[in-house]
């Protein structure tokens, strides 16, 4: 299979489990701490993740030259990205979180510009002001004080927060060397215990047990959101690069939407208004950039 396949494969993958993840975390957000949940959603998928990498290639450990760039993704990509995600989706609507997720694609090319020297070009930066323009109209359609939660308006700064996180950790995994899914057993295992000691003081706080939260909800973020979704995504940015991959991030709203309408809620018509606006920017970023004829 073409390598550029198995990346957009990838993309596919995470961006479907992500979309239909934002009603699953805030019922488990609703019952548990961030701190715990994360703890034990890390666990748990670094144990399948290893066992896989061991199965697959013979072996977990990535190379030393790479401890410290895996260590800071599992800070940031799981760690912060995860306890930040769990605090959002407690105090913000499914569908508006998602559409503040959608604003991961525009975040990873403002890093791209300032940090690596990325230059996405003039199309690109377009559609994905387009992009941004269709989920800020999604969160604006959305954020009714019933559905996004009266006096929690914190709740989109944290997903805004995740996103931030997410997008530093696309970049520090672009240029890895390491299988992804080897790569994936690292970053897990660095999280786990800045996770767990932050679990261990909402436990000693009172806030919660440190007992394992809801099975059903937990299985579903272990495999799918964490094991499936992150390994798509480390495929994806490893085969297309950063840029390529961010542009599939733009869906994880229109995924959301499609859900909530597949259970049976309303979707009202600005909503789909937005999808609409953030399908075209989208399309209009992924364009391949025409080479310059040479004289």
């Amino acid at each position: 299979m073409p390598a550029r396949l198995i990346g957009h494969l990838g993309a596919l993958v995470a961006v479907l489990c992500w979309g239909l993840s934002f009603g699953v975390g805030r019922e488990l957000a609703l019952a548990g701490a961030p701190w715990t949940l994360s703890a034990w959603r890390y666990t748990l998928a670094w144990l399948a993740a290893a066992a896989l990498a061991r199965l697959v290639h013979g072996k977990t450990a990535p190379p030393a030259t790479q401890a410290r760039t895996l260590a800071a993704m599992g800070l940031l990509g799981h760690a912060g990205f995860g306890v930040c995600f769990f605090l959002g989706v407690e105090k913000t609507a499914p569908v508006v979180a998602a559409a503040i997720s959608g604003l991961e694609p525009l975040l990873i090319y403002l890093i791209g510009a300032a940090a690596f020297g990325h230059r996405p070009g003039a199309p690109r930066w377009l559609g994905m002001g387009l992009a941004t323009a269709g989920a800020a109209w999604v969160n604006w359609a959305g954020a009714s004080p019933a559905a996004n939660g009266a006096g929690l308006p914190d709740g989109p700064l944290w997903i805004l927060a995740s996103a931030a996180c997410f997008a530093l950790y696309t970049h520090l995994g672009a240029k890895l060397a390491t299988p992804p899914l080897v790569s994936l057993a690292a970053t897990l295992r660095a999280a786990l215990p800045i996770l767990w000691l932050g679990a261990c003081a909402e436990h000693l706080s009172g806030a919660a047990a440190l007992a394992v939260p809801d099975l059903p909800g937990l299985a579903f973020f272990v495999l799918g959101v964490t094991v499936a979704a992150f390994l798509g995504w480390n495929e994806a940015v490893s085969r297309l690069g950063p840029l390529a991959a961010a542009n599939w991030a733009s869906l994880i709203p229109l995924v959301a939407v499609a859900g909530e309408a597949w259970s049976g809620k309303p979707v009202p018509a600005p909503i789909l208004m937005g999808t609409v606006l953030l399908a075209a920017g989208l399309s209009l970023a992924a364009r391949p950039r025409r080479k310059l004829a040479q004289s």
